[in-house]
């Protein structure tokens, strides 16, 4: 059974409803995801992992960005939304306003690919950093609206708006690839910090599926795919570094969490920095399914 879930000016097609923490009213993602709590502990904990961090909002003032030496630009198609989608993430959407219609229509005689970028509510701005994204399954309804399959391809950086009407086209700046140690004590922390997630991970999968055992949460196949189990088929070091980017990338597609705080497991280039973010929040979820299967048992 699916359901429709209103997402900004769209719709988002959500699966199942799975809930982590039903007890405290979250909303709550869709199948194979695993919500971490904003409430309480977990808000203390989602609170000191961004802390030192600030999402980095396209201004007015960077307007004038320019891109990195050598790096590729194109004009890209823009969708602001309040929501992030990360690379080799899936984002359905139901099209309907005349002008992202138009641009479905004008991107299907092209790459099919346009930008995602998450648009704040709260501050009324748009991000810095955001996915381009390819559309791989369409559907026209008789009455011109769309369904559209998507898959995040890669991140981009937002350098200036070239046009803001029917919809947003933006100079965007393409490659955008995660930094990490080439050696010594601070990459051996990278490959622990990823240990300690993928571990954290399957434990919060286990006791999810045996505390709630109405709707089973599984890996993503995308999480299972790169996981550290699949390091030794990445012979070379350039290998192994967009290995374990695709798997922090796709654990924070699991990670059931505020647009905001994907948004800077987005932008940061920083693979360590990322990683410690998911460690901290799966900790959390840990110890409070622990709680929880404990006293299931206690109470057979």
């Amino acid at each position: 059974m699916r359901r429709w879930a209103v997402c900004g000016c769209v719709l988002l097609l959500v699966g199942p409803v799975r809930a982590l923490y039903p007890a405290q009213g979250l909303n709550n993602g869709s199948r194979g995801r695993v919500a971490c709590s904003t409430r309480g502990g977990g808000a203390r904990c989602l609170r000191a992992a961004l802390e030192d961090t600030q999402v980095s909002y396209f201004t007015p003032l960077s307007r004038e960005d320019t891109p990195s030496p050598g790096a590729k630009t194109r004009e890209l198609p823009i969708f602001p939304l309040s929501l992030v989608t990360c690379p080799n993430g899936k984002c359905p959407l139901h099209i309907f306003e005349m002008r992202y219609r138009q641009l479905m229509n004008n991107i299907a005689g092209q790459d099919n690919r346009f930008g995602i970028i998450m648009f704040d509510p709260n501050t009324q701005q748009i991000a810095g950093v955001g996915t381009v994204v390819e559309v791989v399954e369409r559907s026209l309804l008789p009455d011109g609206r769309q369904l559209v399959m998507n898959i995040g391809r890669e991140r981009f950086k937002l350098l200036r708006v070239t046009q803001e009407k029917p919809y947003m086209v933006g100079l965007v700046e393409l490659g955008l690839v995660d930094e990490e140690p080439e050696e010594g004590q601070l990459l051996e922390g990278v490959r622990g910090s990823e240990a300690r997630v993928w571990g954290l991970l399957q434990e919060v999968v286990r006791l999810s599926n045996k505390v709630y055992d109405k709707t089973k949460v599984t890996v993503s196949e995308d999480v299972a795919r790169a996981a550290p189990a699949a390091a030794a088929a990445a012979a070379r070091d350039q290998e192994e570094r967009a290995r374990r980017s695709a798997f922090s990338f796709a654990v924070t597609e699991m990670l059931d969490i505020p647009p905001r705080a994907k948004q800077l497991m987005l932008q940061t280039l920083n693979i360590g920095e990322r990683l410690d973010y998911q460690a901290e929040l799966l900790d959390k979820a840990q110890k409070f399914l622990a709680a929880q299967a404990t006293l299931k048992d206690a109470l057979g």
